[in-house]
């Protein structure tokens, strides 16, 4: 079973290990800020992520553990990603915007994001999870996702 468990509520290891798979070349080249975070610029995050209201960062776990992140910001961009490379291509990300999605749509009516036009298994599952897909109109390298909460509640 998948759950979703606040980043301020996680253990300082559970924390580090995020920055651990945050600086990983292959998470960090599909992100805005592709540079490397250091230890206490990751302390720093923590600290001001706890005084933001409606700014969840999540940390997915399984019942071995911690293997991803999904993170809704206050004006609904969300983000998501799988940290440990033995989850990647078993569906893991698939589940993980299922169980994200439900949590989201609880209290949202939408959610939106960026996602790198070469950032292939991300856009599948944005497709497969019914987002509508469309170009970014200030980056050409960027396309844009949206997804309403649907009326089935």
């Amino acid at each position: 079973m998948i759950t979703l468990k606040n980043i301020t509520d996680c253990d300082l290891r559970t924390q580090q290990l995020v920055l651990g798979w945050r600086n990983k070349p292959r998470i960090r080249m599909m992100m805005t800020n592709q540079d490397k975070i250091s230890i206490a610029e990751h302390s720093n995050w923590l600290h001001e992520l706890k005084k933001k209201q409606n700014h969840i960062h999540y940390i997915v776990f399984d019942e071995a553990g911690p293997f991803g992140v999904a993170e809704i910001k206050t004006d609904d961009e969300f983000g998501i990603y799988i940290g440990r490379d033995s989850y990647l291509g078993k569906g893991y990300g698939k589940k993980m915007m299922e169980v994200f999605l439900k949590a989201v749509f609880e209290t949202r009516k939408q959610v939106w994001s960026t996602v790198k036009k070469n950032n292939k298994a991300a856009i599948k599952i944005y497709k497969d999870a019914g987002f509508y897909i469309s170009q970014d109109r200030d980056d050409p390298e960027l396309l844009l996702i949206e997804k309403e909460v649907e009326n089935e509640k």
